[in-house]
């Protein structure tokens, strides 16, 4: 007869048998942890900024500089300043104002407003040379030169 295997099916141990993949799959793992824990670490050490409302420069000389060296932001809504303070490359306190100025914008919107009012006087003045060409009052037709402040005329 056939020989006898015993117990062959009952011994048999399936928990025995790992996956060949077993190691790559735990150092995988073990890397995904450590990417998320540094993550975490940088998204706590991000810079905190510091914003303080102040009535004047004073306020800012006499507040403490942060030795992180992060930037403390000064508010001086009064005067119309933004001041900042930090520790500069040599570790000495360094404070830089800034200040709003409207009389620059005003004059950046009046020297556009002209310039568009030249434009548009010159665009009459072509219509009404136009209007007088197709009508045949050419003899009414100014002798201004049309084209004398077009600089985008074609040649």
């Amino acid at each position: 007869m056939y020989p006898s295997y015993g117990n062959f099916n009952n011994n048999m141990n399936y928990n025995q048998y790992t996956n060949p993949m077993q190691p790559q799959m735990d150092r995988m793992n073990m890397m995904q942890q450590q990417y998320t824990q540094q993550n975490q670490q940088q998204i706590n050490q991000q810079p905190q900024q510091t914003i303080i409302p102040v009535a004047g420069i004073e306020e800012v000389r006499s507040h403490a500089v942060d030795w992180s060296g992060n930037a403390t932001y000064f508010i001086d809504n009064v005067n119309k300043r933004i001041y900042t303070k930090q520790l500069n490359l040599s570790g000495v306190p360094e404070i830089n104002t800034y200040v709003l100025n409207n009389e620059i914008v005003e004059r950046k919107n009046n020297d556009i407003d002209n310039e568009l009012n030249k434009r548009i006087e010159n665009l009459e003045q072509k219509i009404i040379n136009f209007e007088n060409m197709i009508l045949g009052g050419s003899a009414n037709v100014q002798s201004t030169d049309v084209n004398a402040n077009d600089s985008r005329r074609e040649g």
